[in-house]
């Protein structure tokens, strides 16, 4: 069985930094916790809006990745402090689709320098197609990082009021941390 990274990149699964061949390897799923910077646009109606997508209040929080197979998907659930993010990831024509309630982003995968970049290029909303430019526009990128993990940065934003949020910061499997721990 693949995971859903394995099934999208496929041989280009291969090239990944080792850290992120790892964890997204693992057909179980997996654990990992870092610290994270969550930041805001200014405005009122941008908060509203980076609430309603699930991004917690500004600040620095202890965050826990918790990711476990869900039939040939993966579902992912990010805990900030009290705050959870829960989404699905799949695999569709090529694309990592993840949803949230009922919008999907399909993001197309891009290995470059070591970094894992995700490109949103097609867009749902209850299952149909709508014009990318009028979806909620993520950005992601992990790349190696120094601690034996990878440092995240994620931007939120909307069509007409541009970016509403952001989250970046350092992540590190559980097992890796276990094995660079001192005894």
């Amino acid at each position: 069985m693949l995971t859903v990274y394995q099934r999208v990149l496929r041989e280009r699964f291969e090239s990944l930094h080792p850290v992120l061949h790892r964890f997204l390897g693992e057909v179980r799923g997996g654990l990992a916790v870092g610290r994270l910077r969550v930041t805001r646009s200014r405005g009122r109606l941008r908060n509203i809006i980076a609430a309603g997508l699930g991004i917690p209040p500004a600040g620095e929080y202890d965050m826990r990745l918790e990711v476990s197979p869900l039939g040939d998907a993966q579902r992912w659930i990010r805990h900030f402090g009290g705050y959870a993010l829960k989404t699905g990831q799949r695999e569709y024509r090529g694309l990592l689709v993840e949803a949230s309630g009922p919008a999907s982003i399909g993001f197309e995968l891009i290995i470059k320098e070591g970094a894992l970049l995700f490109q949103p290029c097609r867009a749902w909303a209850f299952g149909i197609p709508i014009p990318l430019w009028s979806a909620p526009r993520i950005v992601a990128e992990n790349w190696p990082g120094e601690s034996g993990g990878w440092r995240v940065r994620v931007c939120f934003g909307v069509p007409l009021l541009g970016q509403v949020a952001e989250y970046e910061g350092d992540v590190i499997a559980e097992d890796a941390q276990h094995k660079t721990s001192p005894a």
